[in-house]
């Protein structure tokens, strides 16, 4: 059963976000970024310097991309403080994250956490009943001692079993299933010599903010660091149980 849906606003342009949001009253948005720390640390400060009761009114969740040790200083900045104190939820996707803000919001695990293979090409990865890797990742989590209310993931596959948890609330991301991350950014190389080219998390001025690459059939297509498929009614038909949708619209 779906639960009501949140609006993923995440690694867009910042002026998208607000034609989105302005004057309209959406159930929940969520805003940050899944793969790249140069995009969320400007995605703070948008936040921060734009009208915050926009935000609050529409009840948003900050997410927080994998954060290289170069990176972590911006968890200490005033920016994401304030984020962190107006969001409903922060979305984390690395442990070092999830240890270092344990216990001080309230925490959903992102969709990074959940290493299982997701490609339609592929059939045991995207027709077949698969119950996914999420029992194991979830009991190692709360045998650490971290403190986690909600977790998300992809759509598997069509027949994806998800392995209900009561304790937790579960977010399953629609239409556009990420399938592959990287920490190399294309963009922020471009105009370096080849030693500098392969710099994991290199920063950047954000040249991508505008750029997307589709394949000719529109069935993948490249955000920033990451690789989506597009998923049709055929992956919702058969979850069963209680679930909120994350609904990211059309790129």
């Amino acid at each position: 059963m779906k639960k009501p849906t949140i609006v993923n606003l995440c690694d867009r342009n910042f002026k998208e976000i607000s034609d989105q949001i302005q004057g309209k009253h959406l159930t929940n948005i969520q805003i940050g970024s899944y793969s790249c720390a140069n995009y969320f640390i400007h995605a703070i400060k948008y936040i921060f310097e734009a009208d915050l009761r926009e935000f609050v009114s529409n009840g948003f969740d900050l997410v927080i991309p994998t954060l290289p040790e170069h990176y972590l200083k911006i968890l200490e900045s005033k920016e994401f403080r304030v984020c962190c104190d107006r969001c409903r939820q922060v979305v984390i996707n690395d442990y070092g994250v999830l240890e270092y803000l344990n216990g001080k919001c309230d925490v959903r695990m992102g969709r990074m956490f959940f290493k299982d293979y997701r490609d339609h090409r592929y059939k045991e990865y995207d027709t077949a009943e698969y119950v996914g890797k999420a029992k194991a990742v979830l009991n190692f989590v709360l045998n650490s001692g971290f403190q986690i209310s909600a977790y998300e993931n992809d759509i598997i596959t069509q027949n994806y079993c998800l392995d209900h948890n009561k304790t937790f609330d579960i977010y399953l991301h629609y239409p556009y299933r990420q399938i592959s991350m990287s920490h190399i950014c294309e963009y922020a190389s471009i105009h370096k010599n080849i030693e500098d080219k392969y710099i994991p998390d290199d920063s950047c001025s954000m040249q991508c903010f505008d750029v997307k690459v589709l394949s000719p059939e529109y069935r993948y297509i490249k955000i920033g660091k990451s690789v989506y498929d597009r998923l049709d009614d055929r992956y919702l038909e058969n979850i069963k149980g209680d679930y909120h949708l994350i609904i990211t619209p059309e790129w």
